[in-house]
């Protein structure tokens, strides 16, 4: 009788993870990036690789080391020589790094979630987890970070929101995003994607509800001309920092953002891979799963001006952490409008 011995059950759970995860994130990002019209381009290194195969090199980044290479001095072998850095070049990109975790999972848990399930399936479904949590938090910090760097440039910026509620609201409407173009003057057609919260979308939907036409065939009801921002792909995510709350004697202000193609781009460039560690010292056996990741926001048009490497989510949205970085404004392919919602 032959008894072969398989890899140890923690990498087993590693490679399902991790395969899980990657195969989720490229299908997500491949959805949303086409969704988007490519104003908002969302990647993921590693996992772009993995569903490729074959060798990739990442960009270089990082400065020669000055003065590599010096003399060895044998008759002071104590002596102290200089410790030399390497560091990366600088640029428009900032980098951040994340981490998904820690996450426990319990034996019993996983066994509980049914007869065919078990800590493999608690993988698959925790890599969807990671993947999804990933992108989401991505997005949401690029939005941020666009928000914050085009409220430096007041020409790229139409501020329409009525302030106390003792004046009447001022909703999105046609008029508004006609004039929100216009920013872009002559390059207004650079503008592919809006983005807008669902309250926005919904004024927006009111505005040209009369333009609507439907047919019922068969029980279905067809619509035919659903609302466009001229012609532009909308897109409706419900962004925390396209929605600002005052306080109670103001309305709450909602942002709009016009993107052009390539505008935003977040990228995870490295992953360290999923670490796991096993606690049997409990009633129920525990995995602890756990991953770092670092990611690069990109703004055309825009760049870091902070020192920091290595920014908050709060750092990141401070207008103070950005700057202008164009010849022609047109060159800058974001607008940002403010309204209010009648819901």
């Amino acid at each position: 009788m032959t008894i072969e011995f398989g890899a140890p059950t923690d990498m087993v759970y590693k490679d399902t993870l991790r395969a899980e995860e990657y195969r989720r994130t490229v299908e997500q990002v491949d959805l949303f990036n086409a969704a988007s019209g490519g104003a908002i381009v969302l990647e993921s290194d590693p996992a772009r690789q993995m569903a490729l195969g074959g060798d990739f090199t990442d960009t270089a980044r990082w400065k020669p080391v000055t003065s590599l290479i010096s003399h060895r001095d044998n008759d002071n072998p104590g002596t102290e020589v200089d410790i030399k850095k390497l560091e990366m070049t600088g640029g428009k990109l900032v980098r951040q790094t994340m981490g998904c975790g820690p996450v426990s999972v319990s034996d019993i848990q996983a066994r509980k979630a049914g007869r065919e399930f078990d800590m493999n399936s608690a993988m698959v479904n925790l890599g969807q987890q990671f993947a999804d949590a990933k992108v989401l938090a991505i997005r949401n910090n690029l939005i941020a970070a666009a928000i914050a760097g085009v409220s430096n440039v007041s020409s790229h910026v139409l501020d329409a929101a009525r302030g106390k509620t003792a004046g009447a609201k001022v909703t999105a409407s046609f008029a508004n995003i006609n004039t929100l173009l216009a920013k872009m003057g002559d390059a207004r057609e650079e503008i592919a994607a809006f983005l807008m919260p669902s309250a926005v979308f919904a004024d927006l939907v009111g505005d040209s509800i009369s333009n609507y036409q439907f047919d019922r065939v068969a029980g279905v009801t067809i619509y035919q001309d659903v609302v466009q921002a001229f012609g532009r792909v909308v897109i409706v995510a419900d962004v925390p920092a396209l929605i600002s709350a005052q306080t109670s004697s103001y309305h709450t202000e909602y942002g709009m953002l016009g993107l052009g193609k390539g505008a935003l781009r977040g990228t995870v460039i490295y992953d360290q891979g999923i670490e796991l560690q096993r606690d049997i010292l409990r009633e129920s056996s525990l995995t602890y799963v756990r991953e770092d990741f670092d990611v690069e926001y990109e703004a055309y048009g825009l760049k870091w001006t902070s020192a920091t490497d290595n920014p908050t989510d709060a750092e990141l949205a401070t207008a103070g952490n950005w700057a202008a970085d164009y010849t022609d404004h047109r060159s800058l392919k974001i607008v940002h409008g403010v309204f209010n919602a009648s819901i």
